[in-house]
């Protein structure tokens, strides 16, 4: 059984159509007091410009105050990618620049600029265009290989171990996988999944959904933070993120981008 990684204030659900761009300069406040437990179980606090390709995503639907929250990766000036089970409200709250959530620089996007990959946990956001600097910045699209054995870091800003808080980013280094050996806990893992390894309860949690996998030496965006086991983050099961390098053509249709 699979848990997807998403944490939300409250439900959002609504399809991808129509809308137009707003673009705001301002940080946003949390609109919701009881602050979602917060981020990846037994890692580290990012230093300052460790992961400046990550951004914070605040999804909400029109006339609401509360949705879902996820993670998200620059890839291009205008565009960056997410997981497919984050998005679908009518609005896309993206927060630039900052380890700490809610704060930043950001854009409002409509649903009409999202583009989800029909049976895939992947979507593509179009974003206004950012001028990249120390604190915001892409990160390299990968090759057409599986990366396996390579050390590779996630970040976000979801559920810690006993129950934590945090409004600041953190990360964790983890160990890529084979298919083989995932599928050995998950039978239906296909080549279109990558995992990781997650000793001593070291994992991506709740709240990570969206957010990037990040090979160490070299840095390429080798997956985004996708599903985990029902039974908890730190049960010692390889958390599964979408395969970057799967989705390349499709990603390369979509936005033209083809390094």
């Amino acid at each position: 059984m699979k848990l997807l990684l998403t944490v939300f204030l409250s439900l959002t659900v609504a399809f991808v159509h129509g809308g137009k761009w707003i673009t705001t300069t301002t940080p946003r406040s949390n609109p919701d007091d009881k602050e979602p437990v917060g981020i990846i179980t037994r890692g580290y606090t990012a230093a300052d410009h460790e992961a400046p390709y990550i951004v914070f995503l605040f999804l909400h639907n029109e006339g609401k105050n509360v949705g879902g929250l996820c993670g998200g990766v620059i890839i291009h000036s205008n565009w960056i990618l997410t997981a497919g089970h984050c998005v679908g409200s009518d609005w896309v709250d993206i927060h630039y620049g900052t380890n700490t959530k809610w704060g930043g620089y950001v854009h409002k996007v409509a649903k009409s600029n999202v583009y989800k990959r029909d049976k895939y946990d992947i979507a593509l956001v179009r974003t206004p265009y950012n001028a990249f600097n120390e604190r915001v910045n892409k990160v390299a699209l990968p090759k057409r290989e599986t990366y396996t054995n390579q050390w590779a870091k996630a970040c976000g800003w979801g559920e810690m171990d006993v129950g934590q808080k945090s409004d600041k980013l953190q990360c964790v280094q983890l160990q890529i996988i084979s298919t083989e050996e995932c599928q050995k806990t998950f039978r239906f893992v296909l080549n279109d999944t990558v995992c990781v390894s997650t000793p001593g309860g070291k994992s991506t949690c709740h709240g990570d959904s969206g957010g990037p996998l990040v090979t160490l030496n070299n840095p390429v965006l080798v997956g985004i933070t996708s599903w985990g086991d029902a039974r908890g983050c730190m049960v010692g099961s390889p958390t599964a993120f979408a395969r970057v390098s799967f989705h390349l053509d499709w990603i390369r249709q979509i936005t033209g981008i083809t390094a």
